[in-house]
Formats: C-alpha cells, structure tokens, sequence
C-alpha cells in the first residue's frame, strides 16, 4: 500500500512540472526570436478630458497611426510598443529605448514617439487614437502607415515610407504627403485639397468646397486619379510628362492627349492643378 501512494505521488509531481514547463514557453511575435520568453509589445493607454475644439500631433519614428472619431470631450491614446532585435536580450532592451511624450495644453494634445539611440529592425510604436470629430490632426511618421477617419477639423499626413488613408472626412483643409507610398483621399465639402506622392499612387474622391484654395495632386512615379460629382463646375490644370489624361467630363479650353488647361461649367467654384511625371492622370465622375 505504501509503495503505491508514493507512485501517484512521483506521477502527480511529474504532472505539475509539465505544466508549468507549458506556462513558460513564449510565443514569438515581431521583432522577437523563435522560443524567446522576452516581451515583444508593451500597451500604454491614457485618455484626455478636453473641451471645444483640440489640436492633436502625432509623431511616431517607425509605426502605424489610426484615428477615429468618437465623444466630444475626450481624446483616447493606445500606444503599441513593439521591441526590435534579433535576440532575446536585444528584443527585451528595446522596449526601454522607447521614448513617449503624452501631453496636453491650451487646446493642444501632443502624443511623441521616439526612439534612443539606433533603430534596430522591427523595433516600433503604434497609435490608436480616438479623437472628438472636430478635433484638427496633424501626423508624422518615418516609416508605417497613417490612417485617419470621419475627422471634421483640418489634417495633416506626413509619411516618409508608407501609405497615407484619409476617409470621410469633410469641410476642412486636407493635406497629405508620402515619399514611397499610396495617397487614398475621401471628403465632402473639402475646404482645400493637397496631395502628393513621389512614388506610388495618389486619388481623391469626394467634393470640394467653393474657395480660392490652391488645390493641388503632385505625383512623380504613379497615378493620379480625381472623382468628383458630375456636376461639379472647376478650372483645371492637368499635366502628365510620360502618361495620357482621361476624362468623364468635357472641358473648355486647351486639351490634348497629355494635358487639360480649361474649365468645366459657366461657373467654375475652385481650381485644381495635377502634374504627374510618370504615370497616368484620371478624371472620373462619381
């Protein structure tokens, strides 16, 4: 009889050591080597109570940045640390080299990443930011992506390495620039319209109010494509240097297979300037 319990005793003991050898093993995630028990990603999250109209910044080094609309009185902040490295020492350090900046004052909402010292692959930080509707957003980034969505107030993309996705958003100024990257615009009533890309492809589609705003789509290496209702009334501009210019709606003035330099309607309410130097130039009615 002894020599049985002391068997279910040797056995349940085995039991427990499997157990927590499973608990220990790590899953791998970006930036982190196979079977490293590191942390891979830390979440800071902090929310702002404001009132009235809000500037926000963003500026993160490598990272994706998302802003949505939601309440009126405050700005919500995630912020996805993801460490870099290629081993389990470097991966853990680089949580550390993280730097944020989360503040607020007059009427302005900073949220900074950076980072110390040198970047190692994979290393970045992410913002998940929630934000009142008429809040104005100015956001940077070296290298990721910047979506941003529903926003009233005036924005501003910046993105060296990525694309820009600027969604429903209406009567303010729109402003978006990537250097390799896809520029995608959706708005109404658009108060001023800029978008540029060096290479990739740049689109808007939506209206534009009735202003004197120096509209612009500057493209070097990719499409440019413009939708707009079809019975918008506009001056144009448009010019491809390698490409061919398409239209849905009929111009007055001076058009040729590479430009159009008139005017759509007995009353044009803006005007709206395209270069492309390589690719294509679309105008389509929505």
């Amino acid at each position: 009889m002894k020599a049985l319990t002391w068997k279910w005793i040797v056995t349940g003991l085995i039991g427990v050591a499997l157990v927590l050898s499973a608990c220990n093993t790590a899953t791998s995630g970006p930036g982190q080597p196979a079977g490293s028990s590191a942390p891979t990603e830390a979440k800071v999250t902090q929310a702002f109570t404001v009132s009235g109209d809000v500037t926000v910044t963003i500026d993160t080094y490598n990272g994706d940045i998302n802003v949505k609309t939601g309440g009126t009185d405050q700005v919500q902040v995630e912020v996805v640390k993801r460490g870099g490295g290629t081993t389990d020492a470097q991966t853990k350090a680089d949580l550390d080299n993280i730097q944020l900046s989360l503040s607020q004052a007059a009427g302005q909402v900073k949220l900074i990443a950076t980072h110390k010292g040198a970047v190692p692959v994979n290393s970045e930080a992410s913002f998940n930011v929630t934000v009142p509707p008429g809040s104005t957003i100015v956001a940077s980034v070296d290298n990721g992506s910047i979506n941003v969505d529903g926003i009233n107030g005036d924005t501003t993309a910046t993105v060296g390495n990525g694309d820009v996705t600027i969604s429903n958003v209406s009567k303010g100024d729109l402003s978006a620039k990537s250097t390799n990257g896809n520029v995608i615009l959706s708005g109404r009533d658009v108060a001023s319209l800029k978008a540029s890309t060096s290479n990739g492809n740049a689109s808007f589609s939506g209206s534009i109010a009735a202003s004197k705003a120096a509209n612009r789509v500057d493209v070097g290496n990719g499409s440019a494509t413009v939708t707009l209702p079809g019975d918008t009334q506009f001056g144009l501009d448009a010019l491809t240097s390698n490409g061919a210019v398409a239209s849905d709606f009929a111009f007055q003035g001076d058009t040729s297979p590479t430009a159009i330099k008139g005017t759509l309607g007995a009353s044009p309410t803006f005007n709206l300037v395209v270069r492309v130097k390589n690719g294509a130039i679309t105008f389509k009615k929505g």
